[in-house]
């Protein structure tokens, strides 16, 4: 039997959802087959709740769900992780850390 983390999906293709910036909250309930007023009361949660789902409010009851937010639910973990001073997103990308310079090694401003 597979563990928990094998079953859990790696990409939103492996869940058989069409890639698109924004969903409805019924395509989210359809995707994560569950309800749609338990996908819009995990809206309402606060934002530091771990059940919380990100999303844009359009009107009063109307939101769209976010890509990412839709990732961060459905357990799929992100693709790049952006360091505290990444020179450039390429390096980012490739994994590459920025050389690190200490104070002594750098030269003295004149004034």
């Amino acid at each position: 039997m597979p563990t928990q983390t094998q079953m859990r999906p790696r990409t939103l293709e492996d869940l058989g959802v069409e890639r698109k910036p924004f969903y409805t909250t019924a395509e989210v309930a359809h995707i994560m087959a569950m309800s749609d007023q338990n996908v819009l009361d995990r809206i309402h949660l606060p934002a530091d709740h771990p059940q919380h789902l990100y999303a844009v409010a359009l009107g009063p009851r109307t939101y769209r769900i976010p890509i990412g937010a839709l990732a961060q639910l459905a357990g799929i973990p992100p693709r790049i992780t952006i360091g505290k001073h990444p020179r450039r997103i390429e390096d980012a990308i490739r994994g590459e850390r920025a050389p690190t310079t200490s104070r002594s090694a750098k030269k003295a401003r004149t004034r």
